[in-house]
């Protein structure tokens, strides 16, 4: 066959691959030639809804042994509180009281305290457990991914939920002193044909957003596998640490080895907790950047409200 022939032959068969795998892996309301069973909405979700001080649902099928749907007394003021955040027409895995947001916690705090000057982070506790808030919206998945941060990143899957922990902070103690790592039950839009974003943070900011699922069904979630080895974070660890780092504002300009396009992670080794992808074996390698460090005039770490040495 002629190589006149063959490579526009070629190119035509690569853009029909890439427009079919944009629709595919981006535009999430489109899969390939035919359209999915249409989902049924429950009644008592409201996307068209604009108040969302009447965002938060009580309903009968969350009601269940252990569970928290408001925030219980503080006994410390600069402490992480968590979130299990489920939209209306999402299954609740029930994360908040079988363990799974409890061990990410404690596997957490448990390598922080070895890589630290045996520090631990100050999440809300009553009696001696997590303090964990459900709460259930009257929004569906969809209206959280709406757009994505490259189309609207003031109106983001991750700020939406931001906003509506932020409007109803009346149901939160101490919310000023505040910091909180919302579990989505859910995904970010995808943005990306490479990877899927397991969360999201407001550099010194008020909401953390870990989102526990995926949107491909043949890929891991963001939230399945725990690493119990106490010298390495599992991914999912990883995310959520990496992201509470960002919301406590680290690492800071005044850092040595942050990357020049991107002051909000570190390049000095891709297994340092704020290398842009997450690493798991390090709390600042070489301690020059963020933690325990000796660079004048810069924050430290070490210094923050949210750790305590008990």
């Amino acid at each position: 066959m002629h190589r006149y022939f063959i490579i526009p032959i070629s190119v035509f068969f690569i853009i029909i691959i890439l427009f079919v795998s944009y629709f595919q892996f981006y535009d999430d309301e489109w899969k390939y030639f035919f359209k999915p069973e249409k989902k049924i909405i429950p009644e008592y979700c409201h996307d068209s809804s604009t108040d969302l001080k009447k965002t938060i649902l009580n309903l009968d099928q969350d009601q269940k042994a252990n569970r928290n749907f408001i925030d219980d007394q503080d006994f410390d003021k600069n402490i992480v509180h968590l979130v299990y955040f489920v939209p209306c027409d999402q299954f609740s895995r029930d994360y908040d009281i079988n363990n799974k947001i409890e061990n990410i916690i404690t596997n957490i705090n448990t390598w922080f305290f070895k890589k630290s000057n045996k520090q631990k982070i100050k999440f809300d506790n009553y009696n001696r457990q997590l303090d964990i808030t459900f709460i259930r919206v009257n929004k569906t998945l969809n209206w959280f991914n709406t757009f994505n941060s490259r189309q609207n990143s003031s109106d983001d899957n991750s700020s939406r939920i931001e906003k509506i922990i932020l409007t109803n902070k009346n149901i939160f103690n101490n919310f000023e002193t505040k910091k909180f790592i919302v579990f989505f039950e859910g995904w970010e839009k995808r943005k990306s044909f490479f990877h899927t974003t397991c969360g999201r943070a407001r550099f010194n900011g008020k909401v953390a957003v870990i989102y526990t699922n995926s949107d491909l069904k043949n890929k891991e979630t963001c939230a399945d596998i725990i690493n119990s080895n106490i010298d390495e974070l599992g991914n999912e660890e990883q995310s959520v640490l990496h992201e509470l780092l960002h919301l406590l504002g680290f690492p800071k300009s005044c850092s040595k080895n942050i990357v020049a396009d991107n002051i909000f992670h570190v390049n000095d080794s891709k297994d340092d907790i704020l290398f842009k992808f997450s690493g798991g074996k390090y709390l600042d390698f070489n301690n020059d950047d963020y933690y325990n460090h000796s660079i004048d005039n810069c924050p430290d770490l070490k210094d923050s409200k949210y750790l305590t040495y008990n």
